[in-house]
């Protein structure tokens, strides 16, 4: 499951408001500590979540492709410039 594309919840932006677990078909998002977290085995990746979401806390998870290691500027979010 490590290398497909998945979903996550950046918890420190979450509100614990339960809107995206309104519209989830698979019931893959759940809530500790008042945060959502997402269950990637329950996921299907339809999305519906993400618009629901007022603070964009959730994101997509693209990981690296196979042998491809981040650079440190990727990894620290660095820009060019």
């Amino acid at each position: 499951m490590k290398d497909r594309v998945a979903l996550e919840v950046k918890t420190e932006m979450c509100l614990g408001c339960g809107a995206c677990a309104g519209v989830c078909p698979r019931r893959a998002i759940w809530f500790m500590w008042g945060r959502a977290n997402i269950n990637r085995a329950r996921c299907d990746l339809c999305y519906r979540c993400l618009p629901e979401c007022p603070e964009a806390a959730i994101r997509e998870k693209i990981p690296p492709a196979a042998g491809q290691v981040p650079s440190m500027k990727e990894k620290k979010g660095g820009g060019g410039g």
